[in-house]
């Protein structure tokens, strides 16, 4: 299967609550650009799986449009404080296609980069906004990803 790990957008610093926080129009523009790299890299149907958090959200809606077959799934338990040994449970239990792009957050993104690759959690370099990583693996588990490629929008 290949899968995508993929850090939101530029997010406006401030709202009512951390989950609430929307994308800057720069944030959608990394989105978007984003959006078309996935759109080369993969073809075929493709999930995208979401946090419920609203700049997760808006990210995967500007990936979605460039992704004509692609069918999104919010995941509850893939926000910034979920462990990500869980927040893989979550993901596998969702999976049905062999192309996933997941949407989330730091620090768990970075935590399900090393969870993946290494099968440690602590440690590993940090995603920049709308960073998209590719990872081949024979299955969804711990220490079985092997990077395959990296995408970090360059908007100025």
């Amino acid at each position: 299967m290949r899968l995508v790990l993929v850090r939101h957008g530029e997010a406006e610093a401030r709202a009512a609550t951390d989950a609430a926080r929307a994308l800057t129009a720069h944030g959608r523009q990394q989105a978007a650009a984003t959006g078309r790299w996935l759109a080369a890299a993969l073809a075929g149907p493709v999930q995208l799986l979401v946090s419920p958090y609203r700049r997760a959200q808006e990210t995967a809606a500007e990936i979605a449009a460039c992704l004509p077959q692609a069918v999104t799934i919010t995941v509850p338990r893939i926000t910034p404080d979920d462990d990500p040994r869980q927040a893989l449970e979550a993901v596998a239990g969702v999976v049905t296609l062999a192309q996933v792009v997941v949407v989330t957050h730091m620090p768990l993104v970075a935590g399900l980069h090393q969870w993946l690759c290494e099968s440690v959690i602590v440690g590993g370099r940090p995603f920049g906004l709308a960073e998209a990583r590719c990872y081949a693996l024979e299955a969804l588990a711990p220490g079985l990803a092997v990077p395959e490629a990296a995408f970090v929008p360059a908007l100025a």
